[in-house]
């Protein structure tokens, strides 16, 4: 019983969070197409964006996963 359990913790835990992850980057994508600094947008240099990259890859790797889990 306690590992069915955990199996039912794998899948929910991932998708509890990956709304607010989501939600999360839709506002820094946007606060950075929008924050200028020396007069061009933060999304125009190249540094700015890869947090962004990083964020991105790791909500796809959630999403996988939950997947996977999900149809197990």
């Amino acid at each position: 019983m306690l590992m069915k359990a955990f199996e039912t913790e794998k899948a929910t835990i991932p998708i509890a969070y990956l709304g607010a992850d989501m939600d999360s980057l839709e506002l820094s994508i946007e606060y950075t197409k929008h924050r200028a600094v020396w007069g061009k947008p933060i999304a125009a240099f190249e540094g700015a964006l890869f947090p962004l990259i990083e964020s991105i890859t790791k909500i796809e790797s959630i999403r996988s996963f939950r997947y996977r889990v999900l149809t197990a």
